[in-house]
């Protein structure tokens, strides 16, 4: 750190963003990555995990409210590096005693009982820091290693010290890519799960892509039969009454059932923390806000929307004008110019974001 008081890393770690974070026990993040050299390169993919050079490292730091929805009683918790070697990725996690000191976890992991106010309510939260297979049981090959390094994660504006710019665009810019797309594509970025102006469908999708779908996809090491990935239309993803690996002896239960939380097993796995429990690791407090966004998914009997023309809200801002639309889970739009009416000759633009 070049000053560790105020977490400030060493120069060439860069600090980025994701739109849909991974659920982790009701802690704040901030991410960082570094390459190693400036003749290493990272491979752009518009779908999957960008590709990285050996001893590309990420850091993520976690801190938590000891009263939450009061920033002051914030306190340092941890911060986990992954790097990437020859064979694929290893984890290692420091433990936060001071603002100025941080231990390294055993291989095995460990346990820390946080005392916490939630909701008023005075609690002991048991703290779960990782072991070193645990990172690999996440960051698995067939998930890219680098979860939520990608393209749909990072597209979104960040305030860097020069000012808000989208992530991809000051990437590529920077010269960060081996191959830099041009133009950038317009690609559906990840949706938060609280922006209400998505659809509720975009934004469980999203959810379920960093929370479940690095498991749960062809080669990763989820054991039920559904792909979370967004690159399948939900229709095609074995989630809308899938079958299950385990039916809990009662054959009207699915993966998701429209209409019936009392028969979504998935609903009802994010909803406790013990036996059973998704996602299986590093967790003890379930995610009541994510759950929720499920429930009403459910309830709405998993309405899908039908494809409908772009509707786009244009505002005139400080840096020009801005086009909004509410993005359809599974469905795309292509925003094309003409500088003559008369022979409409159309082109597509590149908007990234």
């Amino acid at each position: 750190m070049a000053d560790t008081a105020s977490l400030v890393p060493t120069a060439g770690f860069v600090p980025y963003a994701v739109n849909q974070s991974f659920w982790s026990d009701g802690a704040e993040k901030r991410r960082w990555f570094c390459v190693p050299s400036t003749n290493d390169f990272l491979e752009f993919n518009p779908h999957e995990a960008w590709g990285a050079p050996k001893g590309t490292t990420w850091m993520k730091h976690f801190d938590l409210e000891l009263t939450n929805g009061v920033p002051e009683s914030r306190r340092r918790v941890e911060t986990r590096f992954l790097v990437r070697n020859s064979n694929g990725v290893y984890g290692v996690t420091y433990r936060w005693n001071s603002l100025t000191n941080a231990v390294l976890v055993p291989e095995i992991g460990a346990d820390e009982v946080i005392e916490r106010v939630i909701n008023g309510i005075a609690q002991a939260q048991t703290w779960h820091y990782p072991s070193r297979a645990e990172c690999l049981a996440c960051h698995n090959l067939a998930a890219g290693l680098s979860l939520s390094f990608n393209s749909a994660q990072l597209d979104r504006e960040f305030a860097y010290a020069e000012g808000n710019t989208n992530q991809l665009t000051a990437l590529i810019a920077a010269g960060y890519f081996a191959n830099p797309p041009n133009p950038v594509p317009a690609l559906p970025p990840l949706a938060s799960s609280a922006d209400e102006a998505v659809s509720i469908e975009w934004r469980v999708r999203s959810y379920l892509a960093v929370n479940c779908a690095p498991c749960h996809r062809p080669g990763g090491l989820g054991n039920g039969f559904f792909d979370a990935r967004l690159s399948n239309p939900t229709a095609l993803t074995g989630l809308v009454n899938g079958e299950l690996n385990d039916s809990r002896a009662d054959t009207n239960n699915r993966v998701i059932v429209p209409g019936s939380l009392m028969h979504s097993v998935l609903y009802q796995r994010m909803s406790v923390r013990g036996l059973g429990q998704m996602p299986p690791l590093a967790s003890t407090i379930a995610d009541a806000a994510g759950a929720d966004l499920l429930s009403r998914w459910i309830a709405h009997g998993v309405a899908m929307p039908s494809p409908l023309p772009a509707i786009l809200a244009p505002s005139q801002g400080t840096d020009g004008l801005r086009l909004r639309i509410q993005q359809p889970a599974n469905q795309s739009f292509r925003l094309e110019a003409t500088d003559n009416l008369t022979t409409a000759d159309w082109h597509p633009v590149a908007l990234p974001g």
